[in-house]
């Protein structure tokens, strides 16, 4: 028996700044195991997440192979780990797989001409291509040149005595994936544990449906096909028994919840938390249409749900090829989350094709008057890999697009610098740049006022009047109001500012922006990029907090009657808001200090009401006295997270606060303090 073959596999994230909200590299780890399976004594295989320990290890012990997931967050990267490779030892065979190609002949071309020191290309599901290459390998005698004869079924090449890249056929897919062992079960993924990622589980493979701004319809063809119920149940327990230093779970299918089965899989994972106390908390992409979510919410304790609806628009989901949950069940959900007093979500994708200003503005009007308490709102981007970056291609809809930085996707690595950029939609044939990108502003007072709470009972009582919060939001963010106090109006404009500086007309642009030690040096910082919602979140509430409040008051009573007669009410609520904010202005002994406040109007039980109760019916000219104060373990929490996240600037360790903890832990706790009426509420 020859030499063993060294093969490093690698899921790349950058780490640059930190360690982030990462997940154990499952995908790797399948292809480890099942090369193990078919190679036990001719392979010797190490798993990489970070980019520096493997630049440490390749200069320490050059491999015979490196394979590469290729994903948007770490294409960059990957090329330039690939010409580090190539640079030190050409015969190292350099594969890469993944999602994130165009997989048509021009598509599969651009990529080699830019990627010339990538061997292969393994596209959709990567395990047997991956060991029908090993094979090949073994009996080309190690030879990268001698592989090269031909199309091979399952990947593609770049063909250099006959100058074509050569594309495989498509392989069949592994219907019984019981077939591939468990990384888990059979330790290949030990060694993760004793680091700060997440475990990852996959149940099923598939996706039925065909949206043409996802990879996955496409890359993983429609078919549904499972894991054994008993493998995935041991796979839970061998997690819980092993973990170490994190309490959450994420389930890596694309529609949890599509079969009946997982309702068993979300029981056996709430038995497991009570138990063994791990999961506290199990993340997942649910299912798009069907009601059993819901229970499957329940089951797993976390009734804070989020269904994607991605566009209400028909034309929009005509073209995207999208089929929504339907909207009587989706009211269904979120009534009775809203009924738990817990929060109901939803996304939405600005920028598909067909949608109009109207059309947009239309879809959120909607989502605000059925009381969906959580939108978030993205901007459209096109992936290799999938249906609408072919629509790009061929110019159906016109889409133009534009790229910019990844949040937190780069670094310097030894010699090694390296930019992510994601290309995102900026006009279609139906909607112009200036019109997307007057949605910036809207989209982040959305996250502000309503996602984040700040200013939520606000909008709440604008609703009862009978304006729709986006309104109130759209006049908030009108060009044409010259009232706006200075501070806020300046926050506004650099706002408008870096959401149209942010996007540059190529990758290579981007990268020779960032890439000037200047620039370069306030991305390290914190100062540069970043996401837009948190950093001017905290920018109003650090240094004009009092000016921006005062903006929202002017625009409440902007409006006719009945608004200019509810001046006081609209005062009242927002300075109790006000008063419930933490201001991290200033030293600890000032944060922690509690704070009294005598308000006309009992807003605690208007908010225990579910906002059903009218706030004038609550009103009292003694007043209701408020205590706003910090329990002790919430205290104890802030002052952990504010010394892990501190900076020398403020707004960036506030930023990576509200990333990693609960947005609650930004408010007081609030008390009644009253003689006729003492209760205690938790906000």
């Amino acid at each position: 028996m020859g030499k063993k073959m060294k093969i490093y596999l690698c899921d790349m994230v950058h780490n640059y700044l930190g360690a982030g909200s990462y997940m154990f590299p499952l995908n790797i780890a399948y292809l480890a195991a099942y090369a193990k399976k078919y190679f036990p004594n001719e392979t010797e295989i190490k798993l990489f997440k970070y980019p520096q320990d493997f630049i440490d290890q390749f200069k320490k012990v050059v491999p015979d192979i490196v394979g590469f997931s290729n994903y948007t967050w770490n294409a960059d990267l990957n090329g330039k780990l690939a010409d580090f490779i190539k640079a030190i030892y050409k015969r190292t065979l350099v594969i890469f797989g993944g999602p994130n190609i165009n997989y048509t002949t021009k598509g599969v071309e651009r990529f080699f001409i830019t990627h010339k020191t990538v061997d292969f290309y393994l596209p959709f599901q990567g395990e047997k291509p991956f060991i029908d290459l090993l094979g090949l390998y073994i009996n080309a005698g190690r030879d990268i040149k001698e592989l090269k004869n031909g199309p091979i079924d399952g990947m593609f090449f770049y063909d250099e005595a006959q100058n074509i890249v050569a594309i495989g056929k498509r392989l069949e897919r592994i219907s019984k994936l019981d077939d591939i062992p468990s990384p888990y079960l059979t330790g290949i993924l030990d060694e993760f544990f004793d680091t700060k990622l997440i475990p990852l589980v996959e149940t099923n493979r598939g996706c039925p449906y065909q949206c043409t701004f996802c990879a996955q319809g496409l890359s993983s063809y429609r078919q549904m096909h499972y894991f054994s119920l008993e493998r995935v149940k041991a796979e839970l327990k061998y997690i819980a028994e092993h973990v170490k230093h994190t309490n959450l779970l994420n389930l890596a299918d694309s529609n949890f919840g599509i079969a009946e089965r997982d309702l068993e899989i979300a029981k056996y994972i709430t038995n497991l938390s009570e138990k063994t106390g791990y999961p506290q908390k199990c993340s997942s992409n649910l299912a798009k249409n069907q009601p059993k979510i819901f229970e499957i919410a329940k089951i797993l304790k976390n009734i804070n749900l989020a269904v994607s609806l991605q566009s209400l628009d028909d034309i929009v989901l005509q073209n995207v090829k999208r089929k929504n949950i339907s909207i009587s069940i989706f009211k269904d959900i979120v009534k009775k989350v809203n009924d738990l007093g817990a929060i109901s979500g939803t996304e939405i994708i600005l920028g598909m094709p067909g949608e109009t200003r109207n059309s947009h503005i239309e879809t959120l009007k909607k989502l605000f008057d059925w009381d969906v308490s959580y939108i978030v709102c993205y901007n459209g981007l096109v992936l290799d890999g999938t249906e609408l970056s072919s629509f790009k291609e061929n110019g159906k809809f016109k889409c133009k697009t534009k790229f910019r930085l990844i949040d937190s996707s780069f670094g310097k690595y030894n010699d090694i610098l390296s930019f992510e950029a994601e290309e995102g939609i900026l006009s279609t044939d139906t909607m112009t740049q200036d019109e997307l990108l007057s949605f910036r502003p809207v989209h982040w007072l959305i996250q502000f006022l309503w996602n984040y709470r700040f200013y939520y009972d606000l909008l709440k009582y604008v609703k009862s009047l009978g304006v729709n919060p986006l309104n109130y939001i759209l006049k908030l963010t009108d060009d044409k109001n010259n009232n706006i106090p200075q501070k806020a109006n300046i926050v506004f404009r650099e706002f408008i500012k870096e959401a149209k500086g942010e996007w540059f007309d190529s990758i290579e642009n981007l990268q020779n922006h960032y890439s000037q030690s200047e620039n370069f040096k306030l991305l390290k910082e914190g100062l540069l990029c970043g996401k837009m919602n948190g950093k001017y979140i905290f920018k109003i509430l650090i240094e004009c907090k009092r000016e921006f409040e005062e903006h929202l008051f002017n625009t409440f009573l902007s409006y006719s009657s009945p608004f200019h007669l509810k001046g006081e009410t609209c005062r009242e609520i927002i300075n109790f808001l006000s008063a419930s904010i933490i201001d991290f202005n200033g030293t600890w002994d000032k944060i922690n200090k509690e704070k009294y406040l005598i308000c006309k109007y009992n807003i605690i039980e208007w908010r225990e009401s579910k906002y059903n109760k009218r706030l004038e019916d609550l009103y009292s000219p003694e007043g209701f006295k408020f205590r706003f104060f910090l329990p002790k373990e919430q205290e104890r929490s802030l002052k952990k997270i504010l010394m892990q996240y501190d900076h020398k600037n403020k707004n960036v360790t506030l930023r990576k606060m509200s990333e990693w903890m609960d947005i609650k832990q930004f408010f007081y706790k609030v008390e009644l303090d009253n003689k006729l009426m003492r209760k205690r509420i938790t906000y």
